[in-house]
């Protein structure tokens, strides 16, 4: 099968108020193996591609990054995008019958103002 075109998207919506530096932190682990050794999610912000992850790892890990003011909407709504390239399940992986299309597990999401030294 080729998995080149599979991407799964993931909404996350916030009400931030006023427009204003932010980061988002998120802990997640991939659903990576031998056979798929790593992800890219890429982030968007209310649309507007802001950065991209690289994750190699089952084991939960941090993932960070800034927020411009101008990606947060006149209503103060914060919209993130998470898009997984290549996701695959573990049917694909002949690991079982699961066919379910696999790429993260969230532990933890959290938006927060940027401090002056961040």
């Amino acid at each position: 099968m080729d998995l080149d075109g599979l991407k799964e998207k993931n909404e996350l919506t916030f009400l931030v108020g006023a427009k204003k530096s932010l980061k988002v932190k998120m802990v997640f682990a991939g659903y990576v193996r031998q056979a798929h050794p790593s992800l890219k999610v890429s982030l968007f912000s209310n649309g507007q591609h802001i950065g991209d992850w690289q994750v190699v790892s089952s084991a939960f890990q941090e993932y960070e990054q800034h927020i411009a003011p101008e990606h947060i909407k006149e209503n103060g709504e914060l919209l993130l995008d998470l898009v997984i390239e290549k996701p695959t399940s573990p049917k694909m992986l002949g690991e079982s019958e699961d066919t379910r299309l696999l790429g993260l597990a969230v532990q933890s999401v959290q938006v927060e103002d940027v401090k002056p030294n961040d």
